[in-house]
């Protein structure tokens, strides 16, 4: 089930449906496989100027980082063959898309903006994941 608290979206390809979630591992990953930062990864998705193993990079490390699911880990070949199979520029696929990557940015936002000290800690603690 998708927690929307965390940030999770929900795409389904080719009729399996499987739960992003954009964690500080995806988003490293996610950039060094895009050979970019996060707001120019936001940039290019709004824009759909990437490269289909790109793409597969982005919605695998989400699966990833969302832990198990109903189906087995795919593989980047696999995410590949699912867009291909269901149409990587299909509206439903790019909204989904853009609303997990913008997740991030925005929910910092809008904390910093309620809260001042949002993601401030105490001297000597660790902020919880």
């Amino acid at each position: 089930m998708t927690n929307k608290v965390r940030g999770e979206v929900t795409l389904t390809l080719a009729g399996k449906a499987v739960t992003l979630r954009p964690t500080w591992d995806a988003i490293v990953a996610t950039e060094a496989a895009w050979d970019c930062g996060w707001p120019e990864i936001v940039r290019r998705l709004e824009l759909q100027r990437f490269r289909l193993p790109e793409l597969a990079a982005l919605i695998l490390e989400g699966i990833k980082a969302a832990g198990p699911q109903k189906y087995a880990e795919p593989t980047l070949k696999q995410v590949g063959e699912l867009l291909i199979a269901h149409g990587a520029l299909q509206d439903d696929v790019v909204e989904a898309l853009v609303t997990y990557v913008m997740g991030p940015l925005h929910d910092f936002d809008k904390a910093a903006r309620d809260d001042p000290d949002a993601g401030k800690t105490k001297a000597g603690t660790v902020p919880s994941a």
